[in-house]
């Protein structure tokens, strides 16, 4: 007498129901992939933004260093520098704003603003103390 034989293998209900939630998966990394793809212009304008601002603010700083922290950029005032380059589509200004601090008058703040195809903003504060 001879037994009945079990064939291994998959149904084709198992194997249309792995195609069918491999295309879904699939599909949604692909969708995930196109949405970095397009947001990565963005993401790169952001980082040239911010380090020009952090570069200029750099050079700033290193000047008020050199100076002891004297009033070197005055309240009030609209700052230029020909070391802060600001590439293709953007636009670097800088302010210096009097700041109180613990009721003490004797501090300003440096603003850069980068604008333009993306925009970035550091402000650095100091003290206006004679040394």
């Amino acid at each position: 007498m001879q037994g009945k034989s079990k064939k291994a293998g998959f149904t084709l209900i198992e194997v249309l129901m792995f195609i069918i939630v491999s295309g879904l998966l699939f599909n949604t990394l692909m969708m995930g992939g196109n949405l970095v793809l397009q947001n990565s212009s963005n993401l790169h304008k952001n980082l040239v933004a911010i380090e020009t601002a952090q570069r200029c603010m750099e050079y700033f700083v290193q000047q008020i260093r050199a100076s002891g922290n004297s009033p070197y950029y005055p309240c009030g005032q609209t700052i230029t520098a020909s070391q802060c380059y600001a590439p293709t589509g953007y636009t670097v200004s800088a302010y210096v704003s009097c700041t109180t601090w613990n009721a003490d008058s004797n501090y300003s703040t440096l603003t850069v603003t980068v604008s333009g195809t993306s925009s970035a903003v550091l402000s650095f504060q100091f003290a206006n103390f004679l040394s």
